[in-house]
Formats: C-alpha cells, sequence, structure tokens
C-alpha cells in the first residue's frame, strides 16, 4: 500500500457518503413504508403522480435525518422544497417532466 498514491478526491467523496448515511437510511426506511422493496423500486416506478407523491411525503414529514452538502452543511432549501412540492407543476422541471411524457403519448392537465 506504501506505492499507492492516495486519491485525495476519493477519500472527500467517501467523507460526503458516509455523512449522509443516515438521511439515506431513513429514505430506504420510508420508501419501505410506502411499499417499496428498495430505492431501485422507488426509481421503477411508472407513476409520475405517484412518485411525486412519495417524494413530497418524504419532504414534509418530520425526520431527524437531514441531506448535507459536500461541507457538511444541510441544505437550506430543505423547507422551500416541502413548500413547493405540490405546487410545482409551473416550475421549470415540472414542464420539462410534461414535455417528456407528452412526446411519449402521455398528457397531463395543466
Amino acid at each position: 500500500m506504501a506505492f499507492i498514491i492516495e486519491n485525495l478526491r476519493l477519500q472527500e467523496l467517501v467523507a460526503i457518503v458516509k455523512q449522509n448515511q443516515k438521511f439515506y437510511e431513513d429514505f430506504c426506511c420510508f420508501l419501505n413504508e410506502q411499499g417499496y422493496a428498495d430505492v431501485h423500486a422507488f426509481v421503477k416506478e411508472r407513476s409520475g403522480a405517484k412518485a411525486k407523491r412519495v417524494i413530497c411525503g418524504y419532504l414534509e414529514r418530520q425526520s431527524g435525518a437531514q441531506l448535507l452538502d459536500g461541507l457538511a452543511r444541510p441544505y437550506k432549501l430543505w423547507k422551500s422544497a416541502a413548500q413547493t412540492c405540490l405546487t410545482n407543476s409551473g416550475s421549470s422541471s415540472g414542464r420539462y417532466f410534461q414535455q417528456q411524457q407528452i412526446g411519449r403519448g402521455l398528457r397531463f392537465p395543466r
């Protein structure tokens, strides 16, 4: 091991992952409560409306787990994300998603 050069970026990434372990575990437990076997099952959810309800439900509930940025600071936008979760149909990401789905034959009310 003495001949291996330390990869500082990789060490920083590992540190961030470890700091967010509690958040990840909390999110996984929430997904289990919602009937998903794991994160992969949630990612494969075919209903955009159901996925949105699950994400909004997670953001709106009380939890001690916080998502931290690369400097171990909690994201300040967390509460505003929960507040705008139900009204995001006017957001650019909501419009993008709708456009992509419409292109595949699905229609969303405006």
